[in-house]
């Protein structure tokens, strides 16, 4: 290529990386024409060759007259940001680590090692994702592209070497990217949806020869964490900063009056009882029992409350519209006493004292709901060691 050459393509660049940005569609026809055209082998003409850069430079055009013309772009990768090396203390995080777990230790954030499965299946589990090299090239594979732009929890890739476009463009893999890497670690969440856009994404420091997450600085991370606080409390719902509790104890088994609710742990065993069950006191192999809203008006009748009062195991009551003692006093009624306040979701009775959980922010939903359960689970596990909620 001589000076002139040389010249003209790079402001070409310039003027692409300036002006240019593509949709999610867009990159994959570009993709898609550079592995065709890969695959020819013979050169250019000269001819050919101008009326091509002629070509590249009426598409640059066209491009950029559409870009400033739809106001609803897609947010590319941003230039990588230098960590300010504040130190994070915010919120509580709860970040799902898919590969090698980082080398630091950090007091307002939790990491659990969890499978890719996690990402697709239970992404609003996690407040992010960290995914080391381990699994760049399993997750850059064709049946990971419509997770990648549809995951609307973030997602950040530590170390990556490569161009963050091969995990939501299909038919490009990890070792194939056409682009460098853009930063030490890169992250994304976007839209979901049929567009897949990315909603917001980041990059930190400058690209290393290495992919090790155990090299990524320490200011890294904290910007990082800074920076999923931020998203959280700009772009998502009032439950997003529900603190992700999970009960990870001695093996529990609770029975359950009315249906199971809708929460998997695998230390814990639901086994379905009737009040039958619960008159005839059959708790054998039971750490507590909990009594479903179905089930509730039928389990305050006076003929009960002598049970809960004398169990050997804790007695929880789930969804109730009155409070705890239409279950333990004989003279109450189911709905004709108080109605329960937020913070008694779940209310408890157990060798003479009563406890109650409430929902975050008092919102009922399947995370909300999720949480208060596990927090539950603690308090059997305590009451079973120790003989008290305490």
């Amino acid at each position: 290529m001589d000076k002139f050459d040389k010249a003209v393509s790079e402001k070409l660049k310039k003027f692409a990386e300036d002006q240019v940005e593509f949709t999610l569609a867009d990159r994959d026809r570009v993709h898609s024409g550079i592995r065709q055209r890969k695959r020819k082998t013979q050169p250019p003409r000269p001819v050919f060759y101008w009326t091509a850069l002629v070509a590249a430079v009426s598409l640059a055009i066209v491009l950029s007259l559409s870009f400033f013309g739809d106001q609803s772009q897609t947010v590319g990768m941003p230039v990588p940001e230098e960590p300010t090396g504040e130190i994070y203390d915010g919120s509580r995080l709860h970040i799902g680590v898919i590969g090698d777990m980082p080398a630091w230790s950090f007091s307002d954030v939790g990491f659990r090692s969890v499978t890719s499965d996690e990402l697709r299946d239970n992404p609003k589990q996690y407040d992010a994702f960290f995914i080391s090299a381990g699994y760049f090239d399993e997750l850059s594979r064709n049946e990971w592209t419509e997770v990648f732009r549809n995951v609307e929890t973030p997602v950040f890739f530590l170390n990556l070497d490569s161009a963050p476009e091969v995990f939501f463009t299909d038919g490009t893999d990890y070792g194939e990217a056409i682009s460098e890497a853009v930063g030490n670690t890169v992250g994304f969440v976007t839209a979901g949806g049929e567009s897949g856009d990315i909603e917001q994404s980041w990059a930190y420091g400058n690209p290393t020869p290495s992919t090790d997450p155990n090299d990524v600085p320490e200011p890294v991370y904290h910007a990082i964490f800074h920076d999923i606080e931020d998203y959280m409390l700009a772009y998502t719902d009032c439950c997003s900063l529900l603190p992700l509790i999970v009960y990870e104890g001695t093996p529990l088994t609770i029975g359950v009056v009315g249906g199971q609710p809708d929460v998997q742990n695998e230390h814990v065993t639901f086994r379905d009882l009737t009040l039958d069950n619960v008159r005839a006191e059959e708790f054998e192999g039971l750490d507590a029992v909990v009594i479903m809203e179905p089930a509730l008006p039928e389990a305050a009748k006076p003929e009960f409350a002598a049970v809960y009062e004398d169990s050997p195991i804790p007695f929880f009551f789930a969804d109730s519209e009155t409070i705890i003692y239409a279950f333990l006093d004989e003279q109450v009624d189911y709905g004709e006493t108080l109605e329960t306040e937020p913070g008694e979701y779940l209310m408890g009775a157990f060798n003479g004292t009563t406890i109650s959980l409430g929902l975050y922010n008092d919102i009922k939903s399947k995370e909300t709901i999720a949480s208060a359960y596990n927090r539950l689970f603690k308090i059997i596990e305590t009451a079973k060691e120790t003989g008290n909620f305490k």
